[in-house]
């Protein structure tokens, strides 16, 4: 629904820079397609994982890891990105939800990204 991203390193800070995307998890595993901060086409695959996961049926919250795979970046981002078609990528999130909805809080690199989804 939703993908807004903050550099912290970034003179601009704390701007939102909104992007647009679109992405899947399933199982622990997730995906997504989005135009990046360069305003260049990514990819990202990989797994995501949860360490403290509290729940009732109206609400939720959690925080866990993701690792994967980022593709769409250079040397802007990481000295190895303009050599190798996908750089590795993980972090911490955090999560909360209200019914279907979720917000998604996601550190990798020099990035904040916010993520809003819903959840079937």
């Amino acid at each position: 629904m939703g993908l807004w991203s903050l550099h912290p390193y970034h003179e601009a800070f704390p701007k939102l820079d909104k992007m647009w995307g679109l992405g899947l998890q399933y199982d622990g595993w997730f995906g997504a397609t989005f135009i990046n901060s360069y305003r260049d086409r990514s990819m990202m695959f990989g797994i995501a994982r949860e360490w403290v996961v509290r729940e009732t049926p109206e609400f939720g919250a959690g925080a866990g890891f993701r690792v994967g795979f980022v593709t769409g970046y250079d040397e802007q981002l990481l000295a190895i990105a303009g050599k190798i078609p996908a750089v590795p990528m993980g972090g911490p999130s955090l999560w909360a939800r209200a019914g279907p909805l979720y917000v998604d809080v996601f550190y990798v690199y020099r990035a904040i990204t916010i993520e809003t989804s819903v959840r079937w």
